[in-house]
């Protein structure tokens, strides 16, 4: 394993180029951005592993939209990426962002019945077990049409606001799947572990040091993933969100603070897993990925000698980066 000690202020998080990573084992922590959190604390030291999945392969059940259908191709967002820009309600992103210049073909990933959204670039196709949907795609099909795999369904276009890239949802009832579970898309690799890039400890809204804690605390984390493969400009290097978080204190075992990894997560818990801070990718503005460790930890639990805080991040094929870091309650 290789293991770095890292002090990230709450003023810097790193950043990591995006690249397909074919040693055994990775870190990549090369620059720094301003903190979107406002919160000014000190400093927290804590060390990172990074390792690489042993997952056994799965079949894939559905290729790209976009040809070539059986070769991978750059995703700039991923499923339940945070929402909150332009005005709009806080939301999980519900698909993959799948990038391509403006005019690409978009092909249909499994046979069914179209279904055009009235007003919205966007083509749904239904079919036996579930419905995808093609957004920012200029029709070639009719509504209610039907479809065979492989068949054209539209262009990519940006009269909606969209570009450069088809947004794929699937859809099971009413949920919406990750289409980068493993059996989902495919063919679909990635080496890249996520990175941890800050931990803090808030009490009443106030930042507190890792080695003064006391009363009930909130515990943040702002992490993120790398994409497999470069995206292209103007969206290259922009975080996405890991697949799960978990953590532990001392020598108790790993909880689960927020699973990303399966389907989207309902709005309402917007608030209960995205922290203060947390933004959005823009064109040349990263985005910030702040999630809730811990609700209102209470410190009186915690042993009476400093003890070790564990935070583990994993994405879809296993990749995982677990960061530790001292902590311990006010004397």
């Amino acid at each position: 394993m290789h293991t770095v000690t890292a002090l990230i202020s709450r003023r810097c998080r790193p950043f990591v180029a995006s690249a397909v990573l074919v040693s055994t084992l990775a870190i990549a922590l090369v620059s720094y951005t301003p903190a979107a959190s406002g919160h000014e604390g000190a400093s927290a030291r804590f060390t990172q592993t990074h390792s690489l999945g042993s997952h056994p392969g799965v079949r894939p059940s559905y290729g790209w939209p976009i040809k070539p259908f059986n070769r991978q191709h750059p995703v700039r967002a991923y499923l339940n990426d945070p929402r909150n820009g332009h005005g709009d309600a806080k939301s999980f992103h519900f698909g993959i962002d799948i990038s391509a210049p403006d005019g690409t073909a978009v092909y249909a990933v499994e046979a069914g019945q179209v279904f055009l959204k009235r007003g919205r670039m966007a083509v749904a196709v239904k079919g036996a077990t579930r419905t995808f949907g093609y957004w920012h795609v200029m029709p070639a099909v009719r509504d209610h049409q039907i479809v065979r795999l492989h068949q054209l369904l539209g262009h990519i276009c940006s009269n909606d606001g969209g570009g450069q890239h088809v947004h794929l949802a699937e859809r099971r009832g009413s949920e919406y799947l990750n289409p980068l579970r493993r059996g989902g898309i495919g063919p679909y690799v990635d080496r890249t572990p996520p990175t941890v890039a800050s931990v803090e400890f808030f009490r009443n809204g106030n930042a507190v040091d890792a080695d003064a804690l006391t009363g009930r605390v909130d515990i943040v984390v702002e992490a993120f993933d790398t994409t497999p493969m470069l995206v292209p400009a103007p969206w290259s290097g922009l975080p996405v969100t890991p697949a799960r978080i978990r953590w532990s204190i001392a020598r108790a075992p790993l909880r689960t603070a927020v699973d990303l990894s399966r389907s989207m997560l309902p709005a309402r818990l917007y608030d209960s897993v995205y922290a203060a801070g947390t933004k959005q990718n823009y064109v040349g503005d990263p985005g910030h990925y702040r999630f809730y460790l811990a609700h209102r930890f209470d410190a009186s639990k915690l042993p009476t000698r400093p003890c070790r805080l564990r935070i583990e991040t994993i994405d879809t094929r296993g990749n995982r980066t677990v960061a530790q870091l001292e902590i311990a309650r006010a004397v």
